[in-house]
């Protein structure tokens, strides 16, 4: 069985970002964790030209919660709209994410529940101004000895613009796999936003776009 590769599967099997771990629509990762007894709440629609030319559409739901002022624990489920399937609902998917120096390094791991994999991530986050960059480095484990993993980086750049966020990211994997995207989120008020991206694979003419919101409370 082969390694599940990071890129654009990252979006759909851990909603969007997520790498649905991050702040959408960016799959790497921040320093951030959720506040102590605070929520996180996030919805996301993605559809993307895969090897074979189809356009599969899946959506997915991530909701995270604060344990402690350092620590916070998330699940994500994703569903497949697109073609259809049997059973459209995925395997849940947990992250745990620990904050070593607060805002600035973290690290979180990610496991598909029922499978062996698991994936661990870097998370560094610094503010240069107004911008804001997040560098992760990244290893999917095949939970196996005699299958190697693979090793994954991305960086990630936030932008204020008025009510506005402009994003942008770079996500490569070992074998030089990955993706570039462009995106914007639009705060409707404090802590709730709307947002939609599109990537393009730096290995072949294929696109996602992407849309969805975020919540806190």
């Amino acid at each position: 069985m082969r390694v599940k590769p990071v890129i654009f599967a990252l979006a759909a099997v851990f909603c969007g970002g997520g790498t649905a771990f991050a702040a959408y629509p960016l799959v790497t990762d921040d320093a951030g964790t959720v506040q102590l007894n605070s929520y996180e709440l996030e919805a996301s629609y993605d559809t993307f030209k895969d090897e074979t030319d189809a356009r599969p559409e899946n959506l997915g739901v991530s909701f995270k919660h604060g344990i402690t002022d350092r620590f916070d624990i998330g699940f994500s489920l994703p569903c497949r709209l697109h073609p259809g399937v049997v059973e459209r609902v995925g395997a849940a998917s947990l992250g745990l994410k620990f904050s070593l120096v607060k805002d600035l390094l973290a690290f979180s791991v990610i496991n598909e529940l029922g499978k062996k994999e698991y994936f661990l991530n870097g998370i560094l986050s610094k503010e240069f101004g107004p911008l804001k960059t997040h560098l992760n480095a990244g290893y999917l484990s095949t939970g196996e000895d005699n299958r190697k993993g693979l090793a994954s980086c991305g960086l990630a750049a936030e932008y204020p613009l008025k009510n506005h966020e402009a994003v942008a990211e770079l996500k490569s994997e070992e074998g030089g796999t990955g993706f570039f995207l462009l995106g914007l989120r639009y705060g409707l008020k404090e802590a709730f936003f709307i947002s939609a991206g599109a990537a393009r694979s730096l290995e072949a003419d294929r696109y996602r776009f992407t849309g969805g919101f975020h919540v806190e409370f």
